[in-house]
């Protein structure tokens, strides 16, 4: 019997209910000295020791991080990974994506504290790095600080700093640069004349700014009207879009020849290219002023594929119209609509965007949903069968979204980094392969 009044705290194979998991151990057994003493030698394994149990759910051990970073951890950014005192990492400092952006066949990220890093293709410097490597894994981007917003085109990608400027990079060809010449650049220029942008949105081969003032200015490539300034001139510096006000959300699309706009009261509003009816004014026109997109309301954001275009509304849900070859309008058919028209079955939708020949939306539970061309995968559900209507994309969680040409990328609700899907030809998908992924793939920093 354990007389604890006298000091006993064992007494032979009496050990008064006290174990080694008892005393914080994990392993191991006690026992009892003559003197009726608890011995907890033969105790193995705790947190604290400075070795990492993984099997008993430790991250880490004091100093020792068991070989694990931020950067191991999916932070495309980086940053300082520690210990806390119950063996769980510290992630606080490790440095979170805040959006992402993909081009026809590249993809950069935006961190919390204004970087930018690049992964894909980069013949024309689109990356950012100062060469025309292409990369498997993200790189930075040279000179930039203090980004809050990215755009991405064909071969080009823009970011919205925080003092309302806007800097550009890579191919221009047509001046989608915006800085007064036709030459590509290595590193990030400014654009000309631009001090009170809002927002900033690259297409195929042209970019437009959202203004303070609920105006825009666009420049770059204009063959088929895209800057909506009346003519069909290209221009290397911004001019303004003729005519329109109260503008709330501006599409962006990596292969697009037209723009698209949703008013403050709920219309929809675009110009460029309509050879497909993506300009939704029941005709196949090409316009270089805007037309307003008819059957058409609540209209709250706009993005534009290549040939096709959709709206999210303010009750979430999700309309399309233009070209519908492989049923990029999610309407269950593959005929070309030049009004718009309500995506089947598909609720809740927060944000959507347009790749070259399918469409994405993010749901309000963090889930993705996809449809049209699938042929690399870009839909995410681990097939490569066009879908006319929206499929879910396998896994959820989701805080971001973006499309490319024919890559889809996403940001995780758990802070463990980007995932990416689709067409990986040039190292798009960032997971350090050139490989196709038909489901969700983790960005590799």
């Amino acid at each position: 019997t354990v007389q604890t009044a006298y000091g006993e705290t064992c007494d032979g194979t009496n050990y008064n209910s006290v174990t080694c998991q008892t005393l914080g151990w994990y392993t191991g057994n006690v026992s009892c000295s003559p003197t009726c003493a608890l011995i907890s030698t033969g105790c193995t394994g705790r947190c604290g020791d400075g070795t990492v149990q993984t099997t008993y759910g430790e991250d880490c051990d004091g100093s020792n991080l068991n070989s694990q970073s931020c950067a191991s951890l999916g932070y495309i950014f980086g940053g300082t990974l520690s210990c806390a005192a119950n063996c769980d990492f510290v992630r606080t400092s490790c440095v979170e994506a805040a959006d992402l952006a993909a081009g026809a066949e590249h993809t950069c990220a935006l961190s919390d504290g204004g970087a930018v890093k690049c992964w894909g293709r980069n013949n024309a410097s689109q990356l950012g790095d100062g060469t025309t490597t292409d990369r498997k894994n993200p790189v930075g981007v040279s000179g930039i600080t203090g980004a809050t917003g990215i755009s991405a085109g064909v071969g080009h990608t823009c970011v919205l700093l925080s003092n309302s400027t806007i800097k550009c990079w890579g191919l221009n060809s047509a001046g989608q640069l915006g800085d007064g010449t036709n030459l590509n650049r290595t590193a990030p220029v400014q654009v000309s004349g631009i001090a009170n942008a809002t927002g900033v949105f690259a297409h195929a081969y042209h970019t437009c700014a959202l203004l303070s003032d609920k105006t825009m200015k666009c420049w770059g490539l204009n063959t088929s009207g895209q800057l909506g300034d009346g003519s069909t001139a290209n221009s290397n510096v911004p001019v303004v879009v003729s005519g329109l006000t109260n503008v709330i959300g501006v599409s962006s699309g990596p292969t697009a020849y037209h723009t698209c706009v949703a008013s403050g009261t709920g219309a929809g509003y675009c110009w460029g290219a309509n050879a497909y009816g993506q300009l939704g004014n029941g005709g196949t026109t090409d316009r270089s002023t805007y037309v307003q997109v008819l059957s058409l309301t609540s209209a709250s954001s706009m993005t534009v594929g290549n040939g096709h275009s959709c709206a999210g509304r303010t009750d979430g849900k999700v309309f399309c119209w233009g070209l519908n070859n492989y049923g990029q309008m999610g309407n269950g058919s593959t005929t070309n609509g030049v009004t718009a028209t309500e995506v089947t079955g598909l609720t809740g939708a927060i944000l959507v965007r347009a790749g070259g020949f399918y469409t994405c939306t993010l749901r309000s539970t963090g889930a993705i949903m996809c449809w049209g061309l699938n042929s690399s995968g870009q839909l995410g559900n681990a097939g490569t069968a066009n879908s006319t209507t929206p499929t879910s994309v396998v896994a959820s969680g989701f805080s971001r979204l973006a499309a490319g040409g024919s890559h889809t990328c996403s940001l995780v609700y758990s802070g463990a980094g980007a995932r990416c899907w689709g067409n990986n030809d040039y190292g798009q998908v960032g997971d350090g392969t050139t490989t196709t992924r038909t489901v969700p793939t983790a960005v590799v920093p």
